[in-house]
């Protein structure tokens, strides 16, 4: 003889299935943000390998805003890393490649109305470029093969949408801006590329921007491998560099 479910034999197997579901959904979460990290991952290496394939092609010399295919830009080029996967990858490349998936669709609405070029991936403009600013000196115009510390230099970071990042600004970034400063937008996290070509997941106390190291001054933060790519001036002291960065 079949038996019907009483009312409460139907709330104890919904409260059940509520219970299981409540333990996995966390769980699926963070499978789907690890699976975007590493997306992430690939993408910004990708990114990064375009500039050294340009190194490659070009005296050794990388591209920024300010140099690209073999001489000084005339104007600022924000969109340069749009014309260099254009180069190397054909006009018909994703240009999600520049977006971090784990901001994609909706946060990027904050981006409608900002200043930005198109990328959540910046490069290291000041060891790229150089800069000369009181004690504070990067050798201008270095080629690749004169940065020295090329694993510990990062050559591209996450950002909020702009074509640089920047460890020198003085206040947070955030996407309403579209600035330079670095985005650690995977669980406190932001996934880096280095010079010599890796790629590392970097918690914040591992870059030296406003956001993890905001008493710093701001040629500190940029006084430092990280952001040199060749050893700092005065490495070990404090007044001048982070220790260790």
């Amino acid at each position: 003889m079949r038996k019907n479910f009483t009312l409460i034999e139907l709330l104890i197997v919904i409260a059940i299935i509520a219970i299981l579901a409540g333990m996995l959904l966390p769980a699926l979460n963070r499978a789907r943000e690890s699976a975007r990290t590493i997306n992430c991952g690939s993408q910004i290496r990708q990114v990064a390998h375009l500039h050294l394939l340009y190194a490659g092609d070009y005296k050794d010399l990388l591209p920024s805003p300010w140099k690209s295919y073999g001489g000084n830009a005339s104007v600022q080029e924000w969109y340069y890393q749009s014309y260099l996967a254009s180069n190397y990858l054909g006009n018909k490349w994703n240009r999600n490649l520049l977006l971090c998936p784990t901001l994609l669709p909706a946060k990027l609405k904050a981006l409608n109305g900002a200043s930005w070029v198109g990328t959540l991936y910046g490069s290291n403009s000041v060891a790229i470029e150089g800069i000369s600013s009181g004690w504070f000196e990067i050798e201008k115009n270095r080629p690749l093969s004169r940065i020295p510390f090329a694993s510990r230099g990062c050559l591209m970071l996450e950002n909020y949408g702009h074509g640089i990042f920047d460890c020198r600004t003085t206040s947070l970034g955030n996407l309403a801006t579209g600035n330079a400063n670095p985005a650690f937008n995977h669980s406190g996290q932001a996934n880096g590329v280095f010079f010599d070509g890796h790629l590392e997941k970097l918690k914040r106390r591992q870059v030296p921007c406003y956001e993890s190291y905001p008493s710093a001054g701001v040629a500190n933060r940029g006084n430092t491998y990280f952001v040199r790519g060749d050893t700092p001036l005065n490495p070990t002291n404090p007044t001048y560099t982070i220790v260790g960065l």
